[in-house]
């Protein structure tokens, strides 16, 4: 006969604490959070909302996920290190530091390493919604990362193992996707607002579509997904945006479009159309 599964203790309650927890208890992992303070989660998670309860949890645990902020993972590794049993396998979630620091644990656990998932989480009550089918940043030894790819079955995600010097170009173009599309979002909706548009807000109007947008670079890549007037070849309509847009948006403007007509050309732009682009490109950069 088979046992009662083995918990993931979490340690942790933010979004990505809180929304892990409910992703694995969606998917009938049992889970302990530990938290420094009452938080609600979900009936079947059982949450430690005391520090100091936490060493006696944490004597017989298998799996646990440091779900804490990049600078806090050395020290909070350093404080559980007396408590944790030498079977343990720890991961942290940070999406831009490896295994190393975790080195308050090296030798004290049976192995270290990083679990990142590449999603962005705001509420936790959407997380098995939003984990499923995104990818899982796996970092770390063997044994760390094999734990890291089944924590990713149960949550149906998709696992990538990374090396360790890696992780910073992976991190990099993660915050250029998930943090540089809501700040473009934020100015358009800025944009909209400036132009007296108000049948819709500005999020209603820019969120369906990033939604289409973010759906055709996961179907084609980005190449083939990018449309718009730089992809046509469409000077006039570039250089009416740019006498359209306040001074201070017009370098970004041009910064972007620079790199989305070295895009443009590389699916096919044909060259006049091209060189017509990039002439008003370089006008609206003075």
């Amino acid at each position: 006969m088979t046992g009662t599964p083995e918990p993931v203790h979490i340690v942790g309650a933010g979004r990505a604490g809180l929304g892990l927890a409910g992703a694995l208890a969606a998917a009938g992992k049992p889970v302990v959070l530990l938290a420094r303070h009452e938080v609600k989660a979900p009936a079947t998670v059982q949450v430690i909302p005391d520090a100091a309860l936490w060493p006696a949890a944490l004597s017989a645990a298998g799996l646990v996920l440091l779900a804490v902020p990049d600078d806090a993972i050395e020290k909070v590794a350093r404080q559980l290190a007396p408590h944790l049993p030498a079977k343990a396998v720890v991961l942290h979630l940070s999406g831009l530091r490896d295994r190393s620091a975790l080195k308050p644990l090296a030798g004290k656990v049976a192995a270290t390493g990083s679990f990142h998932p590449l999603q962005s989480l705001v509420d936790p009550l959407d997380a098995p919604m939003h984990l499923r089918g995104a990818v899982a940043a796996l970092e770390g030894d063997g044994e760390a990362v094999a734990a890291g790819r089944r924590l990713a079955q149960h949550l149906r995600m998709q696992p990538v193992e990374l090396l360790a010097e890696q992780k910073a170009a992976y991190h990099a173009a993660a915050a250029l996707v998930s943090n540089g599309a809501v700040t473009l979002a934020g100015l358009a909706e800025d944009l909209l607002s400036a132009a007296g548009i108000r049948d819709l807000p500005g999020h209603r109007m820019v969120g369906p579509l990033l939604t289409g947008t973010a759906h055709n670079v996961e179907r084609l890549g980005a190449g083939e997904a990018l449309t718009g007037p730089i992809r046509r070849g469409d000077a006039k309509t570039v250089q009416t945006h740019l006498d359209t847009l306040p001074l201070g948006l017009r370098p970004l403007y041009v910064a972007l479009g620079r790199e989305t007509l070295r895009i443009a050309r590389e699916q096919g732009l044909e060259s006049a159309r091209a060189e017509a682009v990039e002439k008003v490109l370089r006008s609206g950069s003075v």
